[in-house]
């Protein structure tokens, strides 16, 4: 069986179409496990009255944590070998279940993502595949790779049951709210876990503007928190990609930050990264005005902290 899980908050008005891509599916073995996350009660009455009779689909419910705990909670419940994670504004192609499963059998992956076609709010297609950037590899041999660019989306992975719960699952730690799916898939490379890529667009990906992962300043703490662990790796390839990562990422978020009055986050990063402040020209005369004025006192700030 396979377990497919969605974290839920007040997202009744685009639900509709993951629950038709999951009742259409080509294969029948799959429970659907909605995890509500908080969501306001109207919302969730909406969603009930939705699945209402359909034995294969569960809701469950807790207090505000995000959807990294909300992923876990419905992982801890499920009964498939199997988990796939489903956001609740994407759907699959009726035989996505099939397909993938079929796959991860055959060349016994730990996990496993498709090819994706992004579908923009103004209705046109967006290609959004991993597959051209993907060789055949191992985690380890993978993890330079994806350290520079997470080329899938969540609701593309299957992933077995025993890879997931080895790895500890989605981390409930607050930095990577919005990215938790980045960093698991980071831990599950370093930890040489199998990597497989359906070359098919069988999932489609709703590209919203006010997605969480929208906030960019969030975007690149989180991602910049992901991959801090592997920065001193043994491995040269590995540990080189992680610190070009880490610098340009650092450039952009103290930029952001500056620009935001969220000094306390650019503080923090420049005094991690100080090379990503020191020596930037480029980023003094990009910003320009008034964000040059508090990125020059940041400057000085981290000076006299470092002497």
């Amino acid at each position: 069986m396979i377990s497919v899980i969605t974290a839920y908050y007040n997202s009744h008005d685009f639900i509709g179409k993951a629950y038709d891509s999951l009742k259409a599916q080509s294969l029948d073995s799959w429970e659907w496990i909605i995890v509500d996350d908080g969501s306001q009660a109207e919302s969730l009455v909406a969603l009930r009255a939705m699945i209402e009779g359909d034995e294969r689909v569960k809701v469950l419910t807790q207090e505000n944590a995000g959807q990294g705990a909300a992923r876990n909670l419905g992982a801890k419940e499920a009964k498939g070998q199997f988990l796939c994670f489903l956001d609740s504004d994407d759907w699959f192609d009726d035989r996505k279940l099939e397909k993938q499963l079929d796959h991860m059998k055959e060349k016994d992956w730990d996990l496993s993502f498709t090819e994706v076609q992004g579908i923009r709010q103004d209705g046109c297609d967006y290609e959004f595949s991993g597959a051209c950037y993907f060789d055949q590899k191992r985690g380890r041999e993978l993890l330079p790779d994806l350290i520079y660019e997470c080329f899938f989306t969540l609701s593309s992975v299957m992933m077995t049951k025993r890879c997931f719960v080895e790895l500890g699952g989605f981390s409930p730690y607050e930095q990577f709210r919005g990215t938790e799916d980045f960093e698991l898939w980071v831990r599950a490379a370093a930890a040489d876990k199998s990597f497989g890529c359906v070359r098919e667009p069988l999932t489609y990906y709703n590209i919203r503007h006010d997605s969480e992962v929208r906030d960019v300043i969030r975007s690149c703490d989180g991602v910049l928190h992901a991959i801090r662990f592997v920065k001193n790796d043994s491995d040269e390839q590995v540990k080189k990609a992680a610190r070009r990562r880490s610098l340009m990422l650092a450039r952009r978020l103290i930029l952001r930050a500056t620009a935001s009055n969220k000094t306390e986050i650019a503080r923090y990063w420049a005094a991690e990264e100080p090379r990503a402040l020191f020596g930037t020209a480029n980023i003094l005369f990009a910003a320009g005005g008034w964000p040059v004025v508090k990125l020059l006192k940041l400057a000085y700030w981290i000076k006299e902290r470092v002497k």
